[in-house]
C-alpha cells in the first residue's frame, strides 16, 4: 500500500508477483486502510487466470498469498469487491505475528462468471 490510507481507481490483478502489502519497515506496528472504491480484487494464478472457487491452486498453499499484512499491522477492507468467497480469502492472505485484518463499509464477495473469463 502506498502510505496508511490508499484508495483503487480501478479493478485489481493480484498475482505471485503482483501482491498487496501492508507494512512498514521501519515500524512493528500499523493501520492501513484500502478503500476500493467499489472496485473489485481479482486473484489471478501463474497462467492469467483468475482463481476460481474450485480452482486446484486452492489446495496449494505455498502458491497463495496475494495480500501480506506485516507484523503487527491491521488492514481495513472498505467499499470494495473481492471476486471470491470470504472463505477464499482468508487462504489469499498471510499474516505475520500480530497483524490482523478487518472489513468496514460495503464490503462485498462476488462470483467469478467463469464463462465471462474465456
Amino acid at each position: 500500500l502506498n502510505g496508511r490510507d490508499t484508495s483503487l481507481s480501478g479493478d485489481v490483478a493480484l498475482t505471485q508477483c503482483t501482491r498487496l502489502l501492508a507494512d512498514d519497515f521501519k515500524s512493528h506496528s500499523g493501520s492501513y486502510k484500502l478503500n476500493g472504491n467499489g472496485h473489485t480484487v481479482y486473484f489471478v494464478d501463474n497462467h492469467d487466470e483468475v482463481i476460481v472457487e474450485d480452482s486446484e491452486i486452492l489446495i496449494l498453499p505455498e502458491t497463495l498469498p496475494r495480500i501480506i499484512i506485516g507484523y503487527g499491522s491491521m488492514l481495513k477492507f472498505e467499499n470494495i469487491k473481492f471476486a471470491c468467497s470470504s472463505s477464499a480469502l482468508a487462504r489469499f492472505i498471510k499474516m505475520s505475528h500480530g497483524a490482523s485484518y478487518s472489513f468496514g463499509a460495503a464490503v462485498e464477495f462476488v462470483d467469478v462468471d467463469r464463462s465471462a473469463l474465456n
